[in-house]
């Protein structure tokens, strides 16, 4: 039947005390954390009319009102639960009278598709109107009449929203009228709720999806320019500029940066909300930045950027962030600025890769990761406060410009060592200096120390880049480098540590220091003793080289093919497994980059020879170091 609820019914019940009612007997059934979640025909006959109505209910609020209002429509009941819809939508038209245009909203939202354009308007358009749907709901919930089932209800389609096409005029919805800030107090407004009001504005005034889908991606585009969609779009309180000077002025007003005095959320359920919005990222960072809330965009800001550091890659990072029209650079300096008392060294750490991309750009980029190695653990911790205090309606973008950032330089010394205040212990004689190079480490990971050294002390980024580039440039002279620049061991080093760092860095390849030459020539062609290949292998470890060993099931042309297909870099055999084809097969991947040790005597070495021949390969590139090390075998 077509019922309809009297606007004046009283409340005979308690919405919470509906809430906690309807939790036991779900939970009971095994259905609360259900996946996939129950259908409405599984929960309705555990539950009474006033209870079925607050589940219904209750999952919508959450579906339209509790996402990021720059996010996207999901839907609220799975494809297959049309029940479930169709008594949502008969229960909203039979309360309608106690709310008439959040009713409205709801049937017009039930009608949309998650993959229709007009699903990203829906979040943000229920984000002004989130409180009176609740308030919609809860009457519907404390008035429902206990006997009237909604199996009694007649299924009723969406009713149809009158349209109206734009105005071909200035103002595209004239009738559309909203003041700034409606019902809002003399707050500055948040972008997101200037949004949502516009769009309801546009919503009663008769625009159709398509315009409401326009009005929605020019608004996030135009960043700064607010107020002249807006004016293009609806009438603003009026048409003089005064007034748009004013919206102009709330809504962009720079806000002081007042962090939350505890942590309100985690970082874990930020990213959450920020993969569920930007799903596999496929767009770039101008309307991904759109898509995310205030506290979204500013953790996605900082991971990217952080990320960057990790991975290597700050090169791509300052291309879609740094030469587009998205300000990356001064959106990561405003949050690193308003967050410095979380951990300040990494707030610089932010504060000076952000000048470093607005100001150098590419040249020597590859050295502001180095930079970073010795900051990732406070870069991290740093991200994570942020997260969890940033206030959530806090805009990055309204934040006051922050000053260049800059701090007292130490300028270098016109002695032998440049910075001779920095000591840096590279051997065990420096071990009482304040600053260590890591044990074992490689030379990539000691220039990084110092160069987070070198840069905490305030070293110029000029003087950063010449060390990086002398440095780079030392081939196996990084122990000098490094005295120029710093203080080695604390007292300046010696010709014999810094040849035992030398040694450290560019330890001999094993196999050469087993073949008595200072360095090997590749691709390696080596003949070797049978038990010689027991002495080398240690030295050779997966995945870069493979040995085989002899099985009934497995030839040796077999297993060749498939070590071929991964790609090692050295390949082990016994001579007395090779055949003709395995002969030739090995001589191949030794002429395709695979260096080749073979053991052992007798026929196999003879097929070698042959398949030598046949491919027309000097034979003098085979290294024999059987019997009389180091001899090369006559030629054939």
């Amino acid at each position: 039947m077509n019922m309809r609820l009297d606007e004046n019914l009283p409340e005979v019940r308690d919405w919470r005390e509906v809430l906690y009612a309807v939790d036991a007997p779900l939970r009971e059934a095994g259905f609360v954390g259900r996946e996939p979640p129950p259908r409405f025909s599984e929960v309705a006959p555990l539950l009474t009319p006033p209870q079925q109505v607050l589940w219904l209910t209750d999952d919508f609020v959450e579906a339209a009102c509790q996402r990021n209002p720059l996010s996207s429509w999901k839907g609220v009941f799975a494809p297959e639960d049309g029940l479930a819809r169709e008594r949502l939508e008969a229960l909203v038209a039979a309360g309608e009278a106690f709310a008439p245009e959040v009713a409205a909203l709801v049937h017009w939202t039930l009608g949309i598709s998650p993959e229709a354009p007009v699903a990203r308007v829906v979040p943000a358009l229920w984000h002004y109107r989130g409180a009176a749907l609740r308030r919609f709901f809860e009457a519907l919930v404390q008035r429902w009449p206990e006997a009237l089932s909604l199996e009694q209800l007649s299924a009723t389609g969406a009713p149809r929203r009158e349209t109206h096409p734009a105005a071909s005029g200035p103002v595209r919805f004239p009738q559309a009228r909203w003041t700034p800030g409606d019902g809002d107090g003399e707050e500055s407004l948040s972008r997101g709720l200037v949004l949502s009001q516009a769009l309801l504005a546009l919503w009663r005034a008769g625009a159709g999806d398509a315009e409401l889908v326009r009005f929605h991606e020019e608004f996030l585009r135009e960043w700064g320019q607010e107020a002249g969609t807006l004016a293009r779009w609806l009438s603003v309180a009026g048409p003089d500029a005064a007034r748009l000077d004013v919206l102009r002025t709330r809504i962009h007003a720079p806000r002081p940066a007042r962090l939350e005095e505890r942590a309100v959320r985690s970082y874990e359920s930020v990213r959450e909300r920020i993969d569920s919005t930007l799903g596999e990222g496929r767009c770039s960072v101008d309307e991904a930045a759109r898509r995310l809330s205030p506290v979204e965009r500013v953790t996605w800001a900082l991971d990217e950027l952080y990320a960057a550091m990790c991975r290597g890659t700050f090169h791509l990072w300052d291309q879609g962030w740094a030469q587009g029209d998205f300000d990356g650079p001064g959106l990561v300096s405003r949050i690193a600025v308003a967050a410095r008392e979380l951990e300040p060294l990494a707030s610089d750490l932010f504060q000076w890769t952000a000048r470093w991309a607005r100001e150098r750009g590419i040249p020597l980029v590859s050295m502001v990761p180095d930079v970073w190695l010795d900051g990732l653990d406070e870069g991290e911790a740093f991200i994570r406060a942020v997260a969890e205090r940033w206030p959530e309606e806090l805009e990055p973008h309204l934040l006051p410009e922050p000053p260049r950032w800059s701090r007292p330089l130490l300028a270098p010394s016109t002695g032998s060592v440049r910075y001779p205040e920095l000591a840096i212990g590279f051997t065990p004689q420096g071990a009482g200096c304040p600053v260590q190079s890591p044990a074992q480490a490689s030379s990539q990971r000691i220039a990084a120390r110092v160069l987070f050294t070198l840069w905490r002390a305030g070293v110029s980024d000029e003087e950063l880049a010449a060390f990086s580039r002398e440095y780079g440039e030392a081939s196996k002279g990084e122990p000098e480098v490094l005295s120029r620049w710093v203080l080695f061991d604390g007292d300046g080093g010696d010709a014999e540590r810094r040849e035992a760092l030398r040694e450290r860095l560019h330890p001999q390849d094993p196999i050469a220091k087993w073949m008595g030459v200072a360095e090997l020539s590749y691709p390696l062609f080596l003949l070797v003793e049978e038990e010689d290949l027991d002495v080398l292998q240690p030295h050779l470890s997966q995945p870069e080289q493979e040995r085989y060993r002899p099985t009934p099931d497995l030839p040796f042309t077999q297993w060749l093919r498939s070590m071929l297909r991964m790609d090692p870099d050295w390949l082990m055999v016994s001579a007395s497994e090779l055949d003709a084809d395995g002969a030739r097969m090995l001589l191949q991947a030794s002429l395709t980059g695979h260096n080749i040790i073979v053991g052992g005597d007798g026929p196999g070495v003879e097929r070698l020879r042959e398949a030598f021949l046949e491919l027309q390969f000097p034979w003098e590139q085979l290294l024999d170091y059987r019997k009389g090390r180091g001899r090369r075998p006559a030629l054939a």
